[in-house]
């Protein structure tokens, strides 16, 4: 896909080209992709200030790989696949933050944690000019992350079905926070019922997060009657 003489103008659609565009090329050949050549496609994509999951959709059809580790130990120790960045990509969610920023409302979105995805992430912090609004806590004890919660309006609760159960929406909703969560999270259907005690979004959709985020924002009442009803759902 990347070897003839036009890879340079493919380059350059995967880079700024509409998902139209992206699905002429995938489209034109039913052979599956290399590994080399996902890697060379996902760094594109993810270079993108649109990127979309839709892009995703595309690889799976072609019947992609995106499970196996990119590259070998020596290049990649802990074996990580196309899907945990790009499962990464979306719990963070920069395009969010930025549309949020640009549409003017002032907040400040705290990350607790480390792990490999941290340089990227500082990264896209820089590249959206983020630094104002977003905050880096690094590792915090149970009882750090806890008091942080009880001091926070909102809860981002942006993985995918890799997280499991997801204990850590108990604990969000026993905070008090008005929780944003992804379908595809286990205790979801479980613990919210959406519009109510919380909202839940289709996974992978930055417009779902982005439009339930921005309602909460806009609506500081309902916000906060919508994490007291959350905590009430845990006691």
């Amino acid at each position: 896909m990347f070897s003839s003489k036009e890879d340079k103008a493919l380059r350059e659609t995967l880079r700024n080209g509409s998902i139209k565009d992206i699905k002429n090329i995938f489209g034109a050949s039913k052979e599956p992709l290399s590994q080399k050549e996902v890697i060379q496609i996902l760094r594109l994509l993810l270079g993108r200030s649109n990127f979309d999951f839709e892009m995703v959709d595309l690889l799976k059809r072609r019947k992609c790989d995106l499970n196996t580790p990119l590259g070998d130990k020596k290049t990649n120790p802990e074996q990580y696949t196309a899907i945990d960045y790009l499962s990464s990509y979306g719990r963070l969610s920069p395009r969010l933050i930025h549309e949020l920023k640009k549409a003017g409302y002032d907040f400040t979105l705290d990350i607790i944690g480390i792990g490999p995805m941290q340089k990227r992430v500082e990264k896209w912090i820089t590249k959206y000019g983020l630094e104002d609004r977003v905050r880096l806590l690094g590792a915090m004890s149970p009882e750090e992350v806890r008091a942080y919660m009880e001091r926070s309006e909102i809860f981002l609760f942006t993985s995918d079905k890799n997280e499991g159960w997801g204990a850590v929406l108990n604990e969000s909703m026993n905070g008090g926070c008005a929780v944003v969560a992804s379908d595809a999270i286990g205790s979801v259907p479980y613990l919210i019922a959406d519009g109510e005690n919380g909202f839940t979004y289709k996974s992978g959709s930055v417009k779902d997060l982005y439009q339930k985020t921005k309602w909460l924002l806009d609506n500081p009442d309902q916000r906060k009657e919508m994490g007291r009803k959350a905590y009430e759902t845990l006691v």
